[in-house]
């Protein structure tokens, strides 16, 4: 312990890179998770409630408030990550394991049912932050987290079933399926294409309106509405209904995220036409155009998920590939060959006419996250293609694999600046990218994420010895994510 260092949190200091003084929250909050796991790894088999169920109550309450700051460690790391940071994420993964399963073996002894539908919340809760916590580092969570919450949530399912006809379902059990609802909400949001910042958004989201969301035991027979399911005989997360139909056989839990959804357009309504976020109780950062984009998208996968346009073709050959806006158009703008250790190798195996999908071979790569951008080539010979991470995986430190989406071919570097009433911004690095075909007829220009500050810019492109100096002005804005926005322009020729 005395020797890791970790991130601080976004805004503070010292950066990423730099280590951090080994007393920090950080560290003292990885101490208490580490202690609290091994503490439960040394619990007897049989569980007593008189004894053991305030100590797991203690437990409880101990992690859960040493959880933030090591939320926001694990968001301001990119991929790759430290065997520090890894290791936090680890630990508070095994600890927060670790309590649900000691809160499963205490249902089993608890004679008082209020206490064990209680009990049930607490282990879906643990999963949640279990879940989270895998998220945040692109990771899956360990096997069989979905066969422990769907153990959890089947008795309050049963519950309120049986009380469907009557309207009465007692609080304990509505508890546990908001809880479970809010598990499922945050699967179902596609996690592996949320930068980390973006995740938690969406948690708080999820904290003050998840319990829209719809549960019940599903029948075929009631044509029910729904947009996702879960099979309880298997340890697989909510599956979409317009991917696949539920199985007639066997139970499953009916989930409709539809009255999420409509609560979700409501809350963006509101925003568009001037309401403040506190009014309706929504946090500071739903006042920003970036949250609201990141909501009505997010929403979208709940009721009605992308489906794959483009067949996938298996392939298998290398790609030279670099992360990052400034170094790609750094790279884009030398005119000697790039330096290889600059560039990472990777294993593209599959692709499609709108992008790829690749595996990490060798090399340094820079940080990655959802959203960023990437630049990649097969050989000397071949054109440069901008593609934007659209999904991140990292399975174990040594395997990351990108999906990523095709933005451009042959672009070129640029800089711009854009002109407010009577201010004109600091000239920045940008990418020009030309139309690809049908996936986009117009050219456009690639930047870092807030840098469209108003519709007019003046952009510089070299031609040899030759400096092109443009005004233009912004006509769409066609993509806006994490790291960067894209947007088609109209050039005023009388300028040139």
């Amino acid at each position: 312990m005395d020797q890791a260092t970790f991130p601080l949190p976004a805004g503070a200091h010292p950066t990423e890179s730099q280590p951090t003084p080994k007393n920090t929250p950080a560290h003292l909050a990885l101490a208490h998770a580490q202690t609290i796991r091994d503490q439960l790894l040394h619990l007897p088999g049989l569980l007593s409630p008189v004894i053991h169920g305030p100590q797991l109550a203690e437990l409880f309450d101990e992690l859960l408030a040493r959880t933030g700051i090591l939320r926001q460690v694990l968001a301001s790391a990119s991929l790759p990550l430290s065997a520090d940071i890894r290791h936090l994420a680890t630990t508070l993964m095994q600890a927060y394991r670790q309590l649900a399963e000691c809160h499963l073996r205490l249902i089993d002894r608890q004679s008082d049912s209020r206490d064990a539908v209680a009990t049930s919340q607490k282990i879906i809760q643990c999963l949640t932050e279990e879940f989270l916590s895998a998220c945040l580092i692109a990771a899956a969570p360990a096997p069989g987290l979905w066969q422990l919450a769907n153990q959890a949530i089947i008795p309050s399912l049963m519950h309120t079933q049986s009380l469907a006809s009557t309207g009465e379902i007692l609080g304990e059990h509505q508890a546990v399926l908001q809880q479970y609802a809010l598990l499922a909400a945050l699967a179902s949001s596609q996690p592996e294409a949320l930068a980390p910042q973006d995740l938690l958004l969406i948690e708080d989201y999820l904290l003050r309106f998840g319990n829209q969301t719809s549960l019940s035991i599903f029948q075929p027979e009631q044509h029910a509405n729904m947009t996702h399911w879960v099979d309880i005989s298997r340890d697989q997360g909510p599956c979409a209904v317009q991917r696949r139909p539920a199985p007639q056989q066997g139970t499953a839990i009916r989930i409709d995220f539809a009255p999420l959804a409509i609560r979700v357009h409501q809350h963006l309504h509101a925003l568009a036409h001037g309401t403040l976020p506190s009014t309706i109780h929504l946090p500071e950062e739903a006042a920003r155009e970036s949250f609201r984009i990141l909501l009505k998208r997010v929403a979208a996968t709940w009721t009605a998920p992308a489906r794959r346009r483009h067949a996938r073709r298996q392939v298998s050959y290398r790609v030279q590939l670099l992360t990052g806006l400034r170094p790609i158009t750094r790279l884009l703008s030398s005119t000697s060959t790039p330096r290889l250790e600059r560039l990472s190798e990777w294993m593209v195996v599959n692709e499609s006419p709108t992008g790829f999908a690749i595996m990490h071979i060798s090399g340094t790569m820079g940080a990655m996250r959802p959203g960023g951008v990437v630049i990649l080539r097969a050989g000397l010979d071949r054109p440069w293609t901008v593609c934007v991470i659209r999904w991140l995986r990292s399975e174990n430190p040594e395997h990351i694999e990108l999906g990523l989406e095709t933005l451009g071919i042959n672009p070129e570097p640029v800089q711009i600046a854009f002109m407010g009433n009577l201010q004109r911004q600091t000239a920045q690095p940008a990418i020009l990218l030309p139309a690809i075909g049908q996936i986009r007829t117009r050219p456009a220009i690639l930047v870092g994420r807030g840098s469209t500050l108003s519709r007019r810019f003046v952009m510089v492109q070299e031609n040899g010895t030759k400096l092109i100096v443009s005004q233009g002005s912004l006509d769409e804005l066609d993509l806006q994510t994490a790291g960067v926005e894209m947007f088609r322009f109209e050039i005023d020729p009388s300028v040139d």
